[in-house]
């Protein structure tokens, strides 16, 4: 199950941010409210990031991934499995 994460280094995002934070926060059982509060970020932002509104940055999103102790790859593979095809929410997030 060894499969590379397709993004660049050199962008200042990770495709997809916003989906791998939401996958992560719930998959430690947190709702945005709570870990709005704990990682100490506007609820406004953290909801902006999970519906694709705002872009997260590379460093927000390993921020967010390191506080939960999830790995990229897993959330990243995680995210993409469960991506429709036809997602349009933001052409820069296609991976």
């Amino acid at each position: 199950m060894s499969q590379s994460v397709e993004f660049n280094y050199q962008t200042p995002y990770i495709p997809r941010g916003g989906l791998i934070i939401r996958y992560a926060r719930t998959e430690r059982g947190y709702s945005m409210i709570e870990y709005a509060a704990k990682f100490g970020i506007a609820v406004n932002t953290l909801g902006r990031y999970e519906r694709g509104e705002t872009e997260p940055s590379f460093f927000t999103v390993m921020s967010i991934l390191k506080d939960l102790q999830i790995d990229l790859v897993e959330a990243y593979e995680n995210v993409r499995q469960q991506s429709k095809p036809d997602d349009k929410r933001n052409p820069r997030r296609a991976a």
